[in-house]
């Protein structure tokens, strides 16, 4: 564990967290290969870890997100990501209108 003001240190990983670290490691590898995203490329990847979305009991899911400049693109311009028919885009904007409307059915 490490302390963010500071970076320092502050105590070793308990096997579960390390197990998580390990799968959500291999994951992230899996999609960006899947995504023929170099290893240069991919390490300027990061997973957005302000929230934990909860689909399930079981299943949590997390956003891994691109470097900031490559984030937004212009109206029009297509990119080879969004071509591919596995991968879905979609704007920020109904990202967070979807994300609130189940939050409110939720505490409904």
């Amino acid at each position: 564990m490490r302390r963010l003001s500071t970076n320092e240190v502050t105590s070793a990983p308990t096997p579960a967290q390390s197990a998580f670290q390990n799968s959500l490691v291999g994951a992230c590898r899996k999609l960006l290969e899947n995504l023929g995203l170099s290893e240069d490329d991919a390490v300027t990847h990061r997973v957005y870890d302000m929230e934990v979305i909860e689909l399930s009991e079981d299943v949590s899911f997390l956003l891994l997100l691109p470097p900031v400049e490559n984030v937004c693109s212009v109206p029009g311009h297509t990119e080879e990501i969004t071509e591919n028919p596995s991968y879905l885009t979609l704007p920020v904007q109904v990202f967070e209108k979807s994300k609130r409307l189940d939050f409110i059915v939720f505490c409904i």
